[in-house]
């Protein structure tokens, strides 16, 4: 394993991370370019090496699977593996300017003992035998050196990037229980009543609300939602239910400002009540605080990432799909139309084994 990482710390000093042809780039961030054909030839390669293939799914996500035409990459995978390469690429540009980032003895080893944790962690979590095929480490050196350099380099930056996030909680049960207990207006169960009111009862409701009308007689007298017959009451619902959304904030039993909604091509006011709140224990909830931490920590990182893209300025190949900000973040989203044929090189250099989908 030392041989593995003394090659892997050579490649990294030696092998600058510069494009073949900065004018023919795949992405490229700030002084740093990987170009269509070194993309190329490196997701071939992950994709033709079973142990690297199977850390990378599941560690990033990233499933090298075929594309419709023969001999091509299914254009998801493209898409995923090019986000994840140019967002290496910005933040080694921008730990390196604004940080200082030097790629010492010390800060390789951290980032090749630190990757190869995660990618052991995260193939025993999905119970997948990565390591029956290679150690993380041997997989690594067994791709093309400037592959393995780049990877080690973007894991270092990552890693100080991370480290600079002030918003960042820890996953600690300490810091889960503050986090808690600053939110307790969220764990709670909400109960909820609705009234679905036509047009023409409006203002007849609103009389009758403003005149004191409980939203149960409210509901049982104006919604033509089934929920009527019981007052209005429309159900109870957990921290993890994104119905709370609809509830969170509400004064106890008012209704409030209507929706506009349609039903069955109809339109409707729709007003909603929070009934009750029956706030939950730490134990109850320690799921919930959990994926709310790490939302949280996402959005902190998205928002890092959007602001790096920003300053060291990013170009994506428009062949490899389209920039821009959608559900999953700012990145690369899969093209319009995927290859569903053997792609011609264009004077790439590479052969029909390899094509992609540029």
């Amino acid at each position: 394993m030392r041989r593995i990482f003394v090659s892997l710390l050579l490649a990294v000093v030696v092998i600058p991370l510069l494009a073949i042809n900065y004018g023919n780039a795949a992405v490229s961030a700030g002084r740093y370019s990987l170009s269509r054909y070194d993309f190329a030839h490196e997701v071939n390669a992950i994709s033709t090496n079973s142990a690297m293939a199977c850390y990378v799914t599941n560690l990033w996500g990233v499933s090298f699977a075929s594309g419709a035409g023969t001999n091509t990459i299914d254009e998801n995978t493209i898409t995923a593996w090019a986000n994840l390469r140019l967002e290496g690429l910005a933040e080694i540009t921008y730990a390196e300017e604004q940080f200082g980032l030097v790629y010492t003895s010390d800060v390789l080893s951290a980032a090749a003992t630190n990757l190869e944790a995660q990618m052991n962690a995260a193939a025993s979590a999905n119970g997948a035998g990565c390591a029956s095929l290679a150690s993380p480490l041997n997989a690594l050196a067994s791709l093309p050196t400037s592959v393995a350099a780049s990877l080690l380099q973007a894991e270092a930056a990552s890693e100080l990037m991370a480290s600079k996030l002030p918003t960042r909680i820890a996953e600690t049960d300490a810091a889960l229980r503050t986090f808690y207990q600053a939110h307790l207006g969220e764990y709670q169960t909400l109960c909820a009543s609705i009234a679905l009111v036509r047009p023409g009862d409006v203002a007849s409701f609103s009389a009758d609300q403003a005149a004191g009308l409980s939203v149960a007689a409210l509901a049982a007298k104006y919604s033509q939602d089934p929920s009527a017959t019981s007052g209005g009451a429309y159900g109870c619902f957990d921290p993890s239910s994104n119905a709370r959304d609809l509830t969170r904030g509400l004064p106890l039993n008012t209704f409030s400002a209507p929706q506009k909604v349609s039903v069955q091509g109809q339109s409707f006011s729709l007003y909603v009540a929070a009934t009750s709140r029956t706030p939950l224990s730490f134990e109850a909830v320690a799921t919930q605080v959990l994926t709310d931490v790490r939302n949280v920590n996402s959005g902190s990182i998205e928002a890092a990432k959007q602001g790096i893209y920003q300053r060291v300025g990013i170009n994506v190949n428009p062949l490899l799909g389209r920039f821009g900000s959608g559900e999953q973040g700012v990145g690369i989203y899969v093209p319009v139309s995927p290859a569903a044929a053997n792609v011609p090189n264009g004077g790439s250099g590479l052969d029909a084994s390899s094509a992609l989908h540029f």
